[in-house]
Parts: structure tokens; C-alpha cells; sequence
């Protein structure tokens, strides 16, 4: 341990890392989705009725948080072009036989386009205006009813007779940005300790100071990884205790929340022993391990049901750490959700330590030890050359 706090500080590269991926990483993810959720998005609108009825429900539309009418395209082929030049996501076309007929009680239609490229505007506006069509719908019934000598009452129980009472479980803010952020931020958990120690590993095995002769090589691999814990507990304390409160994600446990990152980061502990282990050189570290945050993630079924994926895939992401947590994670955001609701997912996470552990044990052994990740020449100033220099072996 005191061997990695003199290499942290006497590497200003590899301390920048340490403090870089957990002070840049969550502010600006944080800052990305800060909106939260896609509002107000850029409608247009063709009235070719222009009548009191479409007026009505113009400013109806107009008025819910989901839809801002930005234009008024004479015709739907303009209005078509202008999605496709990204200036609105959302066409809306009322007729002009449209009051007319709702006058002769018939049913009258509008018409409908929205943009599905981006599926949290589709999720946004579609539901804002089945909202207000059928708001104003019930409004239209009402109205006719009560005009044929029914009593209000009576009238809106007609029109509406079941009364739906939705309760949102395990996202309850139904906000896109409260929902992605704090997983996302487990993520960068995840690549600070493997990017921080495989950096730091690389980079002493390139300069010579990486004891490959240790008599306990896993207990060698254990200090070091155990001298970095100070910056993953500083990043913890980051993300829960700064970042996701200054911008307002909602936890709802903190204490739930901080037991599993936790444990996440002791989880993780073997797998980056193993991980760190295989490479030559600080620049590998990052060419290899940047890539596989993304994976995790999607590959976790934070955002997409673990169930439909290919079973392969299943078997892949059962073996990082990052599955079991966010999983769990989704859990603690139902409210009274404890710890002992996550058992499975606590058991799960134990069965990777002990498979981690073993394979670290194999991986670190000095049989394993002629693989490495990188290009970079070994340096070992215990094996001098004939010259009485260090002599420079690749492996």
C-alpha cells in the first residue's frame, strides 16, 4: 500500500487519473441531462377548419408542458420538410370538415405525425396529446349530455366511467435524466478502479518499478489495489454525497444506496486485480478498458429487460459486477425498498467475489504471467546486462 501512495504522487499522469475520472465524469453527465425530461418539444400545426371547436383545442394543445406550437405550415408537405430539417418533431393536422361534423354528432378526426427518432421525445409528446384529444374529448361528451337535460354528475360518470389510479414503482419521477444519471454513475465507479489501476500497473511495469518477482504476488496486487481504495471511497463520496444532490437526483435510500455501491466496489476488487494484471503498459490500460463502459451498461438491463437478450449475451454480463448492482439499483428506487428486498441480487454479487478471487489467484500466479496486453518493452533494473545497465525484455 505505501508502495502505490509513493507511485501515485510521484507520477502526476497516474494521479490525474485517480482524481480526473471522478471530479470530471459526473458533472458533466449531470449536466447533460440536467432537463431531466424532454418537454415542450417543437410542434407544428395546420388548422385548415379554423373554426372555434379547432381554436379550442389549439390552445389546449398549446398550453401542456409536452408540446410548444413553433409554426404554421400551409401544407403538410412543408410541414414534413421541416421535420426533416430537425426545425420541429411533431405535425398535427386538423381537417376542415372537422367541427362539421362533430356539430352533426358525428365523430370527428385529427391527424397525427411525431417524429420516433428519439424515442424519449416520442414517449413525451404522444402521451401529451392523447391527453389533451381525450381531456377534450370527455369535454365534447359532457357537454352533449348535459344539453340533453343530464345532470353534471351523472353526465361525467357517462362519459368516463372507469377512473384509472396509476402508481409508478420503481421510477416514480418517470424522468429520463433522474432515471439514466445515477447509473451512469456507478459506471464511472467501475472505470476509475479499472482504468486507475490498470494505469497504474502499466506504468510500472514500463518504468521498472513493478515487483515481478514478489514472493506473494497476489498479496502484492491486493496492497496496491487496497493503496488506491482512499480515491474510489473520494469518488463515492462524490457521486452520492455532491454531484446527485447538487443537481437533484432523487435517491431514495441513501443508506440502501451507499451499502450497495459499497459492496459494488468490494465486488469489483478481484476482477480489477485480475484485469489490472494483464497489461504492459499505462497507454494499453486505455485503449482497451475505455471501451467497455458502454457495453456494461447496456448490457446490464438497466435500460433494456435483461430477459430479451440473447442467452449469450446473459451469460457475458453475468460476470461483471456492474449487472447485479444496477439491477438492484432499480429496486432501491421503490420506495421502502431495504436492503433484505436484494438478497438475490446481494448473492449474486457474492458469487462473483469468489469467482473473481479464484481467477485473480490464477491469473496473478507466476504461470499466467508470460501473457501481457501492450507493446511496450519491460524494463527490470534487477537483471543487469553485461554492460551493468537494466536490460530491456519483452514478454
Amino acid at each position: 500500500m505505501k508502495s502505490e501512495w509513493s507511485a501515485i504522487f510521484r507520477h502526476p499522469s497516474l494521479l490525474m487519473v485517480l482524481l480526473a475520472i471522478p471530479l470530471i465524469y459526473p458533472p458533466t453527465v449531470s449536466y447533460l441531462y440536467m432537463n431531466d425530461s424532454a418537454y415542450e418539444r417543437p410542434t407544428l400545426l395546420i388548422d385548415q377548419d379554423n373554426s372555434a371547436l379547432s381554436r379550442s383545442l389549439i390552445t389546449a394543445l398549446d398550453a401542456t408542458k409536452e408540446l410548444r406550437i413553433v409554426d404554421r405550415p400551409s401544407t403538410v408537405e412543408k410541414g414534413f420538410d421541416a421535420i426533416k430539417k430537425r426545425k420541429a418533431e411533431v405535425l398535427f393536422f386538423i381537417p376542415s370538415d372537422f367541427s362539421s361534423k362533430i356539430k352533426r354528432g358525428r365523430q370527428g378526426t385529427v391527424k397525427l405525425w411525431v417524429n420516433t427518432a428519439n424515442v424519449f421525445t416520442y414517449g413525451s409528446a404522444l402521451p401529451g396529446v392523447y391527453a389533451v384529444v381525450g381531456t377534450y374529448n370527455a369535454r365534447l361528451n359532457a357537454s352533449f349530455l348535459m344539453k340533453n337535460g343530464i345532470p353534471p354528475e351523472s353526465a361525467a360518470d357517462r362519459v368516463q366511467p372507469l377512473a384509472v389510479d396509476d402508481r409508478l414503482l420503481f421510477h416514480p419521477s418517470a424522468a429520463y435524466g433522474d432515471f439514466v444519471v445515477p447509473g451512469i454513475l456507478l459506471i464511472v465507479l467501475q472505470q476509475l478502479m479499472l482504468i486507475g489501476m490498470a494505469f497504474s500497473v502499466g506504468l510500472q511495469r514500463k518504468e521498472g518499478d513493478f515487483a515481478e518477482d514478489h514472493p506473494h504476488p497476489v498479496l502484492y496486487m491486493l496492497g496496491k489495489i487496497l493503496g488506491q481504495y482512499v480515491f474510489y471511497l473520494f469518488g463515492l463520496v462524490l457521486i452520492l454525497g455532491v454531484f446527485m444532490p447538487s443537481f437533484g437526483w432523487s435517491i431514495t435510500s441513501y443508506a440502501t444506496t451507499t451499502v450497495l455501491f459499497t459492496l459494488f466496489i468490494v465486488t469489483m476488487t478481484p476482477m480489477v486485480m485480475a484485469v489490472s494484471n494483464l497489461f504492459k503498459d499505462n497507454f494499453a490500460s486505455f485503449e482497451y478498458l475505455m471501451f467497455i463502459s458502454t457495453p456494461v451498461f447496456l448490457g446490464s438491463g438497466f435500460t433494456w429487460p435483461f430477459d430479451m437478450m440473447p442467452g449469450h449475451v446473459q451469460a457475458v454480463m453475468s460476470i461483471f459486477p456492474a449487472t447485479p448492482v444496477l439491477q438492484a439499483f432499480r429496486i432501491t428506487s421503490m420506495r421502502q425498498a431495504g436492503v433484505a428486498i436484494l438478497e438475490p441480487w446481494l448473492w449474486w454479487m457474492a458469487l462473483q467475489f469468489l469467482a473473481w478471487s479464484l481467477l485473480a489467484w490464477f491469473a496473478i500466479r507466476r504461470p499466467w504471467r508470460n501473457f501481457r496486453i501492450g507493446n511496450r518493452p519491460i524494463v527490470h533494473p534487477s537483471e543487469p546486462s553485461a554492460a551493468g545497465v537494466p536490460t530491456e525484455v519483452t514478454k
